[in-house]
Formats: structure tokens, C-alpha cells, sequence
């Protein structure tokens, strides 16, 4: 979501940027779009102010520090068409340049509503349905952030009506599991075509014996060496936000650049996350979970020593199982080892 976001303000703040963008089609458009954007970008925070306020006061700060142009204040006694106050502020905008458009970013909409009472709630999606109005009728454009979608998530099913007729005004622009694998393997892990074919070849011992490496060869290959069960997991669980996996990835990487193949970063390691977080590691489940891990680490650590890190990371995989809510039953040893990555061994 913030790389989505801080995309679009990229480009419309800096259009040269575009040069630089590998999507033919996504570029051309942006050729097309020959036009001048002014840009107000802000987060919400907690607590009870209005979302108007949070938006003229935004707007009006960053238009004055950024571009030098003052907006009015207004009066909510006297300038309570909201409609008509930010097509004022449009028009103010346009004396300095009568092509320019306004461009405003809203992060954390889903968060800041669910903190609302109803009555708060729906004075405020009526704030955000007037938007959607002024965009279809003045040079504006709106992008709302939204950790989770408002518009069908059961938090929100007491204003429906009011989230309905708002949706309508909207583009919905989701982001799936299968974006974020592709935000890892072209920003994060991105590999030339001679490396791509190299990982083919060292992947044939694991594809004839995990079909699911054999199934889905080209995913395991471009998210080297994360696992497709590792983003998986970080999207079910519900421990982390979204862009867990991405943080989690990039944290990671720089750890195990000169490690050699084969040298994975398996869903064994989500348990060390939630180990070494206090706020996450005091959660009832997890407490109880961590005190049997401190028991069958000592036990792990009276086994040969080639056994050990085997050991570690199938406990910690049961571990993480335990808190997974698709997996009530566990998982077999074979899945547990195929998911791991963990071949047999030649005794």
C-alpha cells in the first residue's frame, strides 16, 4: 500500500520519473497525462476531530508551505457546504495557473474510521462521498489509503447504506497476496534471466521431491529465497499488518547475502518475529507457546549437533502451525518438511 502510494505521488510530483518505469503501458499512459498536479499527502491519526478538519487543515498547511498559495480559513457556522469550500480552494489554486489540478492522498482512512463512534462514523464517510462528488466535477483528484477495505470488511456492516453510496463515487484498487509476492521479486529479490536459469537447475532435487516446488517452479525461483507458504502465512496471520512480509524481507536479506544454495527463508522464521516482540510475545497464545519452545530447546540441544538446526526449525513450524487458523488439525510430516524445505537425508 505505502509503495503504491508514494509511487503515484512520485510521479505526479516528478512526471520525469516515468522514464524509469518498466511497464510499457503504464508509461504510456503517463505520457498522455500531460498535465500539472498540485500534491497534499497526509496520515491520519487517533482521535475525535472531524475528517473535514483534518482535511482543511492539512490542505491549507501544505498548499502554503509547499507552493507558496494561502487558502482561507473557513467557518463551519458560515461555510458549511463543504462542496462548495473545496471548489473554492480549487479556484484559488487555478489563478496561479489555470491548468494546474489538485491532488490529495489520505492514509489510514480504515484505521481512523474504526476508532469513530457511528454517529462520528457517518458524518465522516459523508465528508469523504462529497469528495468523490467534487472529483467528478472540478480538477481534483483523491486517493484514499486504506489498511482494510471499508467498503466489505463485517467492522463496517452497521453503516452500509452510507459506505454503499460512497462506493460508488470510488475506484477500487486492491492489493493481493500475488502483488506483494510481485513487490518481492522484482524490488526486493530481483534476478537476471542466467540466474533465473541457474536456480531452475538447483531446484530439480527439491521439485522431484516436493510437488509443490514442481507445481509452482517459477514462483519459488523468483521469490529466492523466501517460500510462497512464508507470504502465505504473514497474510493469514493475523500478528502483522500487510506490508509485514515486505518489511520482514528486507530486513532479511541483508543477513544472508553470502550464504550458499540451498539457503531458504522458511515460515519457521515468523516464530522468531513473534519471539523477539514483547507486545506480540505477552499475547496469551504465543506466551504459552514460547514457554513449550523453551522446553524443547533445552531437549533439541541433547541432540548431535547435526540434528539441531533441522530440529529447531520443525518445532518452530509446529509452532506457527498452532497459530494458524487454516491448519486446526496441524500439519502431516511431509507437509511440515515440504513447507520447511527439508529433504531427506542420506544417513
Amino acid at each position: 500500500k505505502s509503495h503504491l502510494v508514494g509511487f503515484l505521488v512520485s510521479l505526479v510530483e516528478e512526471p520525469e520519473l516515468s522514464d524509469f518505469i518498466s511497464n510499457a503501458n503504464i508509461k504510456n499512459k503517463l505520457k498522455e497525462l500531460d498535465r500539472k498536479f498540485l500534491t497534499v499527502q497526509f496520515e491520519l491519526g487517533a482521535g475525535r476531530a472531524a475528517l473535514k478538519q483534518w482535511f482543511y487543515g492539512k490542505v491549507r498547511k501544505q498548499l502554503k508551505s509547499k507552493y507558496n498559495i494561502k487558502i482561507p480559513q473557513f467557518d463551519p457556522e458560515k461555510d458549511f457546504d463543504d462542496k462548495e469550500n473545496i471548489t473554492k480552494i480549487i479556484d484559488i489554486i487555478k489563478k496561479s495557473e489555470p491548468t494546474i489540478g489538485l491532488m490529495v492522498v489520505i492514509d489510514e482512512i480504515s484505521d481512523f474510521l474504526d476508532t469513530k463512534q457511528k454517529a462520528d462514523m457517518k458524518a465522516d464517510l459523508q465528508f469523504l462521498r462529497v469528495i468523490g462528488q467534487v472529483c467528478q466535477d472540478q480538477d481534483m483528484m483523491f486517493v484514499g489509503s486504506m489498511q482494510e477495505d471499508v467498503f466489505t470488511s463485517p467492522k463496517f456492516k452497521d453503516i452500509a447504506g452510507e459506505i454503499g453510496r460512497i462506493q460508488e463515487r470510488f475506484q477500487n484498487i486492491i492489493i493481493h497476496k500475488e502483488d506483494i509476492k510481485k513487490v518481492i521479486s522484482e524490488r526486493i529479490v530481483p534476478k537476471t534471466s542466467e540466474q533465473k536459469h541457474t536456480l531452475d537447475y538447483r531446484f530439480q532435487p527439491f521439485a522431484e521431491k516436493i510437488e509443490d516446488v514442481s507445481r509452482n517452479i517459477d514462483d519459488y525461483i523468483n521469490l529466492f529465497p523466501l517460500t510462497p507458504f512464508l507470504i502465505e502465512l504473514f497474510s493469514d496471520l493475523p500478528y502483522f499488518e500487510k506490508r509485514g512480509v515486505i518489511q520482514f524481507a528486507m530486513s532479511e536479506i541483508k543477513y544472508i547475502q553470502n550464504e550458499e544454495f540451498p539457503y531458504f527463508l522458511t515460515f519457521d522464521k515468523i516464530y522468531n518475529l513473534l519471539e523477539n516482540n514483547p507486545n506480540k510475545k505477552n499475547l496469551e497464545e504465543i506466551y504459552e507457546i514460547s514457554k513449550a519452545m523453551d522446553i524443547l530447546t533445552q531437549k533439541i540441544n541433547l541432540l548431535e549437533s547435526k540434528y539441531q538446526m533441522d530440529a529447531l526449525k520443525v518445532v518452530k513450524g509446529l509452532a506457527i502451525y498452532s497459530l494458524w487458523n487454516k491448519r486446526e488439525k496441524g500439519a502431516t510430516a511431509q507437509e511440515l518438511a515440504n513447507n520447511l524445505m527439508l529433504l531427506p537425508q542420506k544417513r
